[in-house]
């Protein structure tokens, strides 16, 4: 098969699994370890997309920087559980993973998450066979820098990224590329920067074909 664009790059938290509930709940846990107020909802869950680093300086504000990395090491001691416990996949995303690694596209994971954060979420789901590469937090570096690193390994001229957040959507466009947005996310009122909507996962493999066809 031979198509046009054949990269397809997707976000992970918001996108590919719904960390709300585990991400929320494994904070306030943490803090409460520590004798520490807990964190709002709606305040944790409007960072979540944000560079592994901002999300906690901007979470954490009223905390010294030392007392911020106490509070993430606190957090990071219990990631593993809260993934295994609370962790799920979005509804029909790994079918359409599947069926995009099937009909031989590439595809690789663009996420503000740590490395090991991502990998972990990946083998937990068995998900980590279907992608040929992922770019995840690295300090100086936006989710721009990594798309960019994926057309150059990949030798893309065009590639789609699937996200949630305005950061997945403006990352595309300043690249010279295509986004499709979830609305099953975390950034519903940003989705009208996204080139697409999908309330299905099942339409991204659609569009995909389309814009293939088209061009």
């Amino acid at each position: 098969m031979s198509f046009l664009i054949k990269n397809i790059v997707f976000d992970l938290d918001g996108t590919i699994l719904d960390t709300e509930s585990f991400i929320i709940d494994g904070i306030n846990y943490s803090l409460r370890n520590m004798d520490l107020p807990e964190k709002g909802e709606d305040e944790i869950r409007e960072k979540i997309g944000l560079q592994s680093d901002a999300f906690y300086n901007e979470l954490l504000y009223e905390y010294e920087e030392d007392e911020v990395k106490d509070i993430k090491k606190e957090i990071y001691s219990h990631k593993d559980r809260f993934i295994k416990e609370q962790g799920k996949l979005y509804d029909k995303m790994e079918d359409v993973i599947k069926s995009l690694h099937e009909k031989g596209y590439k595809l690789s994971i663009c996420s503000h998450g740590k490395i090991d954060y991502i990998e972990t979420i990946l083998e937990h789901f068995h998900l980590k066979k279907y992608f040929s590469s992922v770019k995840g937090y690295e300090k100086d570096k936006t989710k721009e820098d990594h798309l960019k690193e994926i057309m150059k390994d990949e030798n893309a001229d065009r590639l789609v990224f699937v996200g949630d957040r305005y950061i997945d959507f403006e990352a595309a466009k300043n690249t010279g590329n295509i986004s499709i947005g979830v609305t099953h996310g975390f950034g519903k009122e940003e989705l009208i920067k996204a080139d697409y909507v999908v309330d299905n996962p099942c339409e991204i493999l659609q569009i995909i074909e389309k814009l293939n066809e088209e061009m």
